[in-house]
């Protein structure tokens, strides 16, 4: 049996939130979620001590030292993935552990593709010039909406 969910991130030079990035997703059911990341960064020591003091088995790392473009870098990530459905996430991003449930619903639906609303969030060492960034997310109004080709 293969994974359900393929998590994929492409990153250079952003261990500083791809580290936190990596530690939450290890968290998600190592049976039906991969990680892909695909690293363009010159040299990954950093990252490499991280990765390997993770008990996950789920987690692929790839590790290119030639510079790619932001879409190179991207589409090579992908490449590896070999999940069923894909979520394609930036390396200061993360998803909610509801993740499965909705990939499990959108496969037993037969979905092809599904759409959800964010939540804005801010790293705490963005400055911004009158106020602090704050996490919005507004649980009243909260909606997925889910798309299908079938009728």
């Amino acid at each position: 049996m293969g994974y359900l969910l393929s998590i994929v991130i492409p990153t250079k030079d952003r261990y500083k939130y791809l580290s936190k990035t990596i530690k939450d997703l290890s968290k998600l059911n190592q049976d039906l979620v991969e990680i892909i990341i695909q690293d363009n960064t010159f040299k990954n020591t950093d990252i490499i001590e991280i990765i390997d003091h993770l008990p996950n088995k789920n987690i692929k790392y790839y590790h290119e030292t030639t510079p790619l473009s932001q879409t190179g870098n991207s589409d090579l990530a992908l490449s590896h993935s070999t999940g069923e459905y894909c979520c394609y996430i930036g390396d200061d991003d993360t998803v909610l552990p509801d993740i499965l449930e909705v990939v499990q619903f959108i496969k037993q639906n037969h979905i092809e593709s599904c759409i959800c609303d964010v939540a804005d969030y801010y790293w705490p060492d963005v400055v911004f010039e009158k106020k602090r960034p704050w996490l919005k997310y507004n649980t009243k109004q909260t909606r997925t909406s889910i798309y299908s080709s079938k009728e």
